[in-house]
């Protein structure tokens, strides 16, 4: 039996590419009486990819090589903007489709001429129908884990006809995991059945051990000569904004002999740079154990950072247009970890500076490792649910005939 997994498994983001390889590594290990294999159905988009441009850093080289050599993808690459012939193969080929996870359900609306006329022009979001709601075309059953929508996304924008085939679509899942509040807040908008049906899987990062295998002495020789000073304290910053409140956090630590390091992207006040070092995603999600403290706007970088147990503060630049918990919240208050959240867009009632002060001195590493146990269970019972539902919904002529190709 093999099943396709519909991601956003490409592109330069270590955290995509690592949710996708922990999907696709769980799905295949649950469950073996289903000889069950799961694979990254590598359909990617053109516009996308020129976005993305070419692997012209050693850090790009590297997630490309893990992307070709270490993803498991399938071996139909299809590089289109239309889904019509992925749909076509996947219909051939698959006993079962797993969308997610990742905000693979974002959308992006614009309405002109005085709202009479609807758009789709994100230029990282394909426009609706696209790869990611698989539809009645495809015969074999589909379910979803952990799929998002987006801390920006104004569903309420979508229009009539759209929303009545996406919750056509969705109605047709036997199973549907959400990664997030604000998802399962979108799937009830499209229909009150779909909420009630759904559930808030975890992160698939937190299913499978990344970064188990890797060398954690090889990987400290890399970052001491990259200039990571191991006699110092240092702070992990993982921001791509110049935000006030934490420039002046990131001063006072400077101040108590701190090492600013900045994981991704490049900050002012930062005393080096790992972001063009040739780190695997495994590696460079290992990095954050290498912290004593870590700012984190990535919801990723707040992950590994909690798997590492390192402490944390979680720090929020924008809000949901809906009013919903952003993606990092809804993490944060999961983990039971709210006192370790920065909002920079509201008034708060202390400073992130107190606030980094007390995940210095007060971070609770043994309730830390226990809520992550316990959200590795959760992804584990969902994924085994996946696995029987959807072995349970394949019709026998799809197995009849994936035998008959093998």
């Amino acid at each position: 039996m093999n099943l396709a997994i519909l991601t956003l498994h490409y592109g330069y983001n270590e955290g995509a590419m690592l949710q996708a390889w922990c999907l696709a590594r769980s799905l295949s290990n649950a469950m073996p009486e289903h000889a069950l294999q799961a694979e990254l159905f590598d359909h990617r988009y053109p516009h996308k990819q020129r976005m993305y441009g070419k692997p012209t850093t050693a850090r790009k080289q590297a997630m490309t090589f893990f992307l070709e050599r270490q993803l498991p993808l399938s071996t139909e690459h299809i590089c289109d903007d239309s889904h019509i012939e992925s749909f076509r193969r996947l219909d051939a080929r698959y006993q079962g489709i797993v969308v997610g996870s990742d905000e693979v359900w974002r959308v992006d609306y614009s309405r002109a001429w005085l709202g009479l006329m609807v758009r789709q022009e994100g230029k990282w979001t394909p426009a609706f129908p696209n790869l990611y709601w698989p539809d009645s075309t495809i015969s074999a059953p589909k379910a979803s884990y952990a799929a998002a929508n987006g801390d920006l996304c104004d569903y309420t924008t979508i229009p009539k006809h759209d929303r009545r085939r996406m919750h056509r679509i969705l109605s047709d899942f036997v199973y549907l995991g959400v990664r997030d509040h604000k998802t399962l807040a979108y799937l009830e908008w499209l229909g009150k059945d779909l909420a009630e049906r759904a559930e808030i899987t975890p992160d698939p990062t937190f299913s499978h051990d990344v970064i188990g295998d890797v060398d954690r002495q090889q990987l400290r020789r890399r970052l001491e000569r990259a200039g990571m000073d191991y006699s110092r304290p240092r702070l992990g910053l993982v921001m791509w904004e110049d935000v006030p409140e934490v420039d002046e956090a990131i001063a006072q630590l400077q101040a108590q002999e701190y090492q600013v390091v900045v994981l991704n992207g490049h900050h002012p006040r930062a005393d080096i740079s790992l972001s063009d070092l040739d780190l695997s995603p495994p590696e460079w999600a290992a990095t954050f154990g290498e912290f004593n403290l870590c700012f984190s706007q990535r919801m990723h970088g707040c992950i590994f950072s909690l798997l590492n147990n390192t402490p944390l503060v979680g720090i929020e630049v924008h809000q949901n247009p809906l009013g919903h918990p952003t993606k990092m919240r809804d993490l944060l208050q999961q983990m039971q970890l709210l006192d370790f959240y920065h909002d920079c867009s509201a008034t708060n009632p202390i400073t992130l500076a107190e606030r980094s002060e007390r995940a210095r001195t007060a971070w609770p590493e043994d309730a830390v490792r226990d809520r992550c146990t316990l959200m590795r269970q959760r992804s584990t019972d969902a994924i085994r649910r996946i696995v029987d539902l959807t072995a349970a919904a394949a019709p026998p002529e799809l197995l009849l005939d994936h035998r008959q190709l093998t």
